[in-house]
């Protein structure tokens, strides 16, 4: 059922939907009947700050069912909470695309929720010993679930001969779902270091990194979603800079110099070019590939290792970190009474 809360006098309905969209939604066309019919209608919270993307390019059935059930309320006391840092644009460009009135006034990007969660088992699980001064191999490359984009850079990774310089997992987490992909490089099939696609759901494990993890120098980061629109950051960004490892991210469009403006993150520019960021997928794929792997899988470890053992590559590695730590996580209340506020 969803919570109600007072805050500096004003009456919020929330909605949890990261416990479960069709659970959110059955909480909501149970109870919204209750809230509308009042003079003086409560804010409606939609919470679902573990997802990030509005799509344009299929049915965003999410926003269809919203605009179904919400289309008779106060849209001016209607607030959508996710980990889009475009959720407002994104949502008015649904609606201009779908000829639809806009239902939700309050379109928040909050995103806390999983980097909380990282940081709080980051902080009771501090590594007491020291990091590898000399890494062994190029890179370590991370896969939980099944998706296009990530098959297509272990694909690239086998092709170039690059699997050897590194270590690479696709675990195929709900089911063999690039199977249809299959070449003569890469068929799909399960690679795994410590947790396989059963035990990575497992209390907390999804957070755990395996001992190979700060053998390798550079952390190559296959996002969740590859988007040109939506900027959805997710725990598998935040692992490498709380575990100072520098990192190559395959993400949405925008999202290193997101880092950059809304985090603070310092990026490693004297061995990574960025201009990947800045252009729509495919291009940015292509762009890692040609642009920086390719240029750094062939750099001798003895000159990898150099280069990481700098002094100003160690001082961004302890900045980053150490900005993220101390990074001031609000309640998602405050931070939505603030945002309707100002």
């Amino acid at each position: 059922m969803p919570q109600q809360i007072n805050h500096n006098s004003k009456n919020f309905i929330l909605y949890d939907f990261d416990c479960g969209r069709d659970r959110g939604f059955a909480d909501l066309k149970n109870t919204i009947g209750e809230h509308m019919s009042k003079k003086d209608q409560p804010y409606i919270v939609i919470s679902n700050a573990f997802e990030g993307e509005i799509h344009h390019k299929q049915p965003d059935t999410f926003l269809e069912r919203l605009h179904v059930i919400l289309r008779e309320y106060n849209s001016k006391k209607v607030i959508l909470v996710m980990c889009d840092a475009n959720l407002k644009k994104n949502y008015q460009r649904w609606c201009h695309n779908h000829k639809e009135k806009e239902v939700i006034g309050h379109c928040i990007y909050f995103p806390y929720t999983l980097l909380r969660r990282t940081i709080d088992y980051y902080n009771q699980h501090r590594r007491k010993k020291k990091d590898i001064a000399e890494k062994y191999r190029h890179y370590i490359c991370m896969n939980a679930a099944a998706k296009p984009h990530r098959f297509r850079m272990i694909e690239k990774l086998f092709s170039n001969g690059w699997d050897t310089k590194g270590y690479i997992t696709y675990l195929n987490r709900y089911g063999k779902n690039t199977k249809h992909m299959a070449n003569e490089n890469f068929q799909g099939q399960t690679l795994k270091l410590d947790f396989d696609a059963e035990t990575i759901d497992q209390k907390s494990n999804q957070e755990i990194l395996p001992i190979e993890y700060k053998q390798a120098v550079f952390d190559i980061v296959n996002e969740s979603i590859i988007s040109d629109t939506s900027i959805f950051i997710t725990e598998k960004i935040w692992k490498p800079i709380l575990y100072k490892n520098p990192f190559i991210v395959l993400g949405s469009k925008g999202t290193c110099k997101h880092l950059e403006k809304f985090f603070g993150i310092r990026l490693y520019q004297d061995m990574v070019n960025y201009s990947f960021d800045y252009v729509d997928y495919p291009q940015r794929f292509d762009r890692i590939i040609n642009d920086n792997l390719r240029r750094i899988m062939n750099i001798p470890m003895n000159d990898l290792n150099k280069w990481l053992n700098s002094e100003s590559v160690q001082y961004a590695l302890s900045y980053n970190q150490t900005k993220l730590i101390n990074t001031q996580i609000p309640s998602l209340i405050d931070y939505i009474g603030e945002k309707i506020n100002g």
